[in-house]
């Protein structure tokens, strides 16, 4: 859900993946987060892909979060 809302709200900008520069991900277990992650990202991220970050952390609020994703991206037109 999270890589769909993403899509949405660079779609609104009028943006889309291929503008996104930088992708910054936070994970309370990387190692397990990371497979079902990389698979939902191939789905929506095409090459050349962005640079990607992923970090570790103790805990994310809310305290029942798991991941949070951080996406920068240019508008590929100048908006009206």
């Amino acid at each position: 859900r999270a890589f769909a809302r993403i899509d949405a709200i660079l779609k609104a900008a009028g943006s889309s993946w291929d503008d996104v520069v930088d992708i910054t991900t936070f994970h309370t277990d990387v190692k397990a987060q990371m497979p079902a992650i990389v698979e939902v990202k191939n789905r929506f991220v095409k090459a050349p892909f962005p640079a990607w970050t992923a970090i570790q952390v103790v805990r994310l609020i809310p305290d029942n979060g798991v991941t949070e994703i951080k996406v920068v991206a240019k508008l590929s037109k100048p908006r009206p």
